[in-house]
């Protein structure tokens, strides 16, 4: 259950200048409530590839909590393009397969997301994946986030 917002005491307003109107709390977003930040989870998607395979559909199940997605890390043996949506609500996150490097980090840096995503619990990652090396792929696709438990 969430917490009353301890900044604004569950008001939703703050009043920094008596001579001013009160404002929407820049701690809750004027909730009044204190968001719960989650459980830190990664969701990894473990495949192969084999030399120039194109359009090879993989998929990954979200389990018991809503996931958001906030940092994209990648180890591969050799450079794919790969094309992910959301089998919950059909959204695509790009308009095709893009580079690895155009949308991945790595566990040193990864790549945070400009604006995080939340697939809904019992819902799919689906990735759709070309070889670009010529050679046969390795390929681990992480999704760091929370789980969203309340």
């Amino acid at each position: 259950m969430a917490q009353p917002c301890k900044f604004c005491q569950g008001k939703g307003v703050v009043q920094f200048n008596p001579s001013l109107p009160p404002v929407a709390c820049p701690v809750c977003g004027g909730t009044g409530f204190e968001e719960d930040p989650g459980l830190f989870y990664v969701y990894e998607f473990t495949f192969a590839l084999a030399a120039n395979d194109v359009s090879k559909q993989f998929s990954l199940n979200i389990q018991n909590y809503d996931f958001k997605w906030m940092f994209a890390m990648v180890v591969s043996t050799g450079f794919f393009t790969v094309k992910l949506s959301d089998a919950s609500s059909n959204r695509p996150f790009s308009n095709q397969e893009v580079h690895v490097n155009n949308l991945f980090g790595t566990s040193q840096n990864p790549f945070p997301l400009l604006t995080p995503f939340t697939f809904r619990k019992k819902g799919q990652i689906l990735a759709v994946a070309s070889d670009l090396s010529a050679a046969p792929n390795n390929i681990r696709m992480a999704f760091a986030g929370v789980e969203l438990t309340s």
